[in-house]
């Protein structure tokens, strides 16, 4: 609920929401105030408002509320008085008292009586008269007699009058044959039901203060209208089964009775009670009937069953990652595209990736996104079998369109994932094209270290950053054939107003207006990523669970304010990257038709000032560069937390205190925008998930192998760089498939340690997740053969 809301909420702009929901009143206050908070990030102003019945009117509609629910006692107690105090005073504490408005409800008063009309007026809509639903639920007092006699001597609210074989839930087939003996009742014709004012009048006296509290809140007194002059009132039982004969003549037309039935009997009101029963058994078979026969047609059509919904073209946009894939994602899916276009998603997002390879991929729990989840087994079993259903409905419910499903992510799968998903694919469409930008090494580079600092890693691994292009793409041209795949140059230059997305539609030939584009994924600047470095290298961690994937979403939104010159390698550390891949590098200018980079302008001969600029920006050359942070930054950080800037002089531990002051804001920005749906506790074990060790496990591979060869030699002297590294992905790929097996709780394997699985239980969005965590623990720390152990040796042994 609350991530439906909110998308509803994003996607209004600047227009007028409403939300209306008369139970919001029987909220506690802590749940306004959650409310509230939700709310509030998302709305320039909030406003609550509602009409407010007179008490007497109020009791006596609860009265009839209670006899269609089953009700069968005749007492006017203070349990039917409103409470207007309890009920509102949390709203006016909640939102304050400015916020919150009372009308009263007069509908004398209304527009042509109506309740809707003056609630469209009163917020300043013009809705036309014969655009209102007028829904009359109100039942007249012969209907409330007949009701009343059948609920204090019928079979009762639960007995079913027939048996359905198709009904399935009982208590569900009660409601709704009671539900239609109500809506018959309605149409019994006769005055309002007025309780006499001798048995409310008590009442309300103990309530003055309560009413007097609501009054002064209306300006006007709480008056309900006198009953008309000679309509009935009801001041005991009894009144309520002296029954007239317009309506058992009703009653016995409706059962086909003859009405003189009612004349001779003792008691009447059994009688009545035994009719009204006849009347609710005549609806549900009735109902019961029409049903059969729906089901009886609906086979006879047998060529339009056979006929198959006619396959359409499909195009798979795979990205690459950083090319604007988001913005393509979000602006199609927030605008339809043209008639002859259908964009598909896999979930509530834009982005297809998660379920493509938890549906399609052979190992899907690898996929950084589940593993920052951490689901079980089974659910990620459940969750990819609901990405296939998805998919073929969406498919199926095209109509011969063209289908478009997009997300960056898909070149991670492994090869048999994508003869998987071609083979889906092949059944329910006639013709697929894979389509996707490609960036230029360097400025991939770049982006991709950026995203992974975004992600929660915080190693600067040049050669890890370059994009690999045939094994990233080589599957697609082995599963979909190489004439099907298309490759797109990265060049905004040459786009349409520098625009990807209004590129990649002039490419398909979708029509889709400019002023729809969305952009997204808004790139971070160098002090903010400097920022965000030494927070992933020396803060606490990125965490597990979804809430920590909102807190880091929220940092980042948060970083992207801060202005500074874009992050740029130098060609120093490019370099030898790039030229190590030569061979991949022309592979992959082989396919796009082009080299990716002329060769470079020198800057003598550059007219323009933009890029002159760009030239003079300071450039990343090592890994330190990350480290040296300029006043702007770090008083742009110390604002953000309330720190003074003085705080960061000492340099020997700025990168630490940088990274504190980081995780404040991080832990600010939740306490202001995330429900509290969990203990601080448990937030703060879903951040330190791991331990103390747990920035460790955010490191390269290389580098972790690096680290311990070098910490402790004598043990790798023998094992080259590569084969430690592989020794290490075995290991503990290993453990993790032995504990992702059903009932596996504790692995212990001697000589090294002991790995525990620990169920994780929490709340989101009303919605109770089961995660797991896995805790190791240690055996005694290894002894050199060449010297005593020194008092790191515990902590290498954790790290390794």
């Amino acid at each position: 609920m609350r991530r439906q809301l909110t998308e509803q909420l994003s996607g209004m702009g600047d227009k007028t929401t409403i939300i209306s929901a008369e139970d919001i009143l029987l909220m506690d206050a802590a749940g306004l105030a959650e409310l509230r908070d939700f709310l509030s990030p998302m709305a320039s102003g909030i406003l609550l408002a509602g009409y407010i019945r007179a008490p007497k009117g109020y009791i006596e509609s609860g009265f009839q509320q209670r006899v269609k629910s089953g009700n069968a006692e005749f007492k006017i107690t203070r349990h039917l008085y409103p409470g207007y105090r309890p009920l509102f005073e949390a709203l006016e504490n909640t939102f304050g008292t400015d916020k919150v408005q009372f009308w009263p409800f007069k509908p004398n008063h209304f527009p042509n009586r109506c309740v809707v009309q003056d609630f469209c007026r009163r917020i300043g809509i013009q809705l036309p008269p014969d655009k209102i639903i007028d829904i009359n639920d109100e039942l007249s007092l012969p209907a409330i007699r007949l009701l009343y006699a059948y609920r204090k001597y019928g079979p009762g609210f639960q007995k079913i009058a027939v048996d359905n074989p198709l009904r399935g839930d009982a208590n569900a087939e009660a409601v709704r044959e009671n539900q239609r003996l109500v809506e018959q009742l309605l149409q019994l014709a006769g005055p309002k039901l007025h309780i006499d004012n001798r048995l409310i009048h008590p009442i309300l006296r103990k309530q003055r203060e309560d009413i007097e509290w609501m009054e002064a809140r209306l300006g006007a007194p709480l008056k309900d209208p006198q009953a008309p002059a000679g309509e009935p009132v009801i001041a005991a039982e009894a009144d309520l089964l002296q029954f007239e004969a317009p309506e058992l003549e009703w009653l016995a037309e409706q059962v086909g009775w003859a009405a003189s039935r009612f004349k001779s009997a003792e008691p009447r009101h059994e009688l009545v009670a035994e009719a009204v029963h006849a009347l609710r058994m005549k609806l549900a078979e009735h109902q019961l009937a029409e049903t059969a026969q729906k089901q009886q047609s609906a086979p006879q059509p047998r060529a339009a069953k056979a006929e198959k919904p006619p396959k359409g073209p499909f195009i798979l946009h795979i990205g690459m990652q950083k090319t604007g894939s988001t913005s393509i994602q979000l602006s199609l899916k927030n605008t339809a595209p043209d008639e002859r276009f259908t964009y598909l998603t896999l979930g509530k997002k834009a982005k297809a990736s998660p379920g493509v390879i938890a549906g399609f991929a052979t190992r899907p729990s690898d996929y950084h996104l589940f593993t920052k989840v951490n689901w079980p087994e089974e659910k990620m079993d459940k969750h990819r079998k609901a990405m296939r259903r998805q998919l073929h409905r969406s498919l199926k419910q095209c109509g011969g369109k063209t289908a478009i499903l997009s997300g960056e992510d898909i070149p991670l799968m492994d090869e048999a994932g994508l003869v998987e998903l071609r083979d889906f694919l092949s059944k329910r469409t006639t013709d697929i094209k894979v389509v996707g930008y490609i960036r230029e090494p360097k400025g991939y580079m770049e982006s991709s270290f950026q995203q992974r600092l975004k992600n929660g890693k915080g190693a600067l691994n040049m050669e890890g950053l370059y994009p690999r292009y045939q094994r990233l793409f080589e599957g697609f041209e082995k599963a979909f054939g190489a004439d099907n795949v298309q490759y797109w140059l990265f060049n905004t230059a040459d786009f349409p107003n520098r625009c990807v997305v209004q590129d990649f539609c002039r490419r398909i030939g979708m029509d889709f207006p400019a002023d729809k584009v969305i952009t997204a994924n808004i790139a971070l600047t160098l002090p903010a990523i400097r920022l965000l470095y030494a927070y992933r290298k020396f803060g606490s961690g990125y965490g597990i669970g979804p809430w920590m994937i909102r807190e880091n979403q929220l940092l980042i939104d948060q970083l992207t304010k801060l202005d500074g010159p874009k992050l740029r390698f130098d060609d120093s550390m490019v370099e030898p990257v790039l030229n190590k891949y030569r061979e991949d590098i022309q592979w992959m200018e082989t396919r796009i038709g082009k080299p990716f980079k002329p060769q470079p302008v020198p800057a003598e001969n550059i007219d323009n000032a933009v890029e002159r600029q760009q030239r003079s920006e300071p450039t990343i050359s090592k890994e330190t560069d990350l480290l040296q942070f300029e006043a702007p930054e770090l008083e742009w950080l110390a604002e953000q937390v309330d720190w003074e800037t003085s705080r960061f002089k000492p340099k020997w531990q700025r990168h630490e205190l940088v990274a504190e002051a980081v995780h404040a804001l991080r832990l600010k920005l939740a306490d202001l925008h995330l429900p509290k749906t969990a203990s601080q506790e448990q937030r703060e074990a879903a951040r330190n998930r791991g331990g103390k060790f747990s920035k460790l496990w955010q490191k390269d591979v290389k580098e972790l192998v690096s680290e311990a060869k070098s910490a402790r030699p004598t043990y790798f002297e023998k094992m080259s760089n590569a084969r430690a590294r592989a020794l290490v992905k075995i290991v503990f790929r290993k453990v993790n498939r032995q504990l992702n097996r059903p009932g596996c709780v504790q692995l212990q394997i001697p000589g090294f340690g002991k790995f525990t699985t620990v169920p994780v239980s929490y709340e989101m969005d009303g919605e109770l997740i089961t995660s797991r965590q896995i805790e190791f623990s240690p055996e005694k720390a290894l002894k050199s053969p060449q010297k005593k152990p020194n008092k790191n040796d515990e902590l290498i042994n954790r790290k390794l």
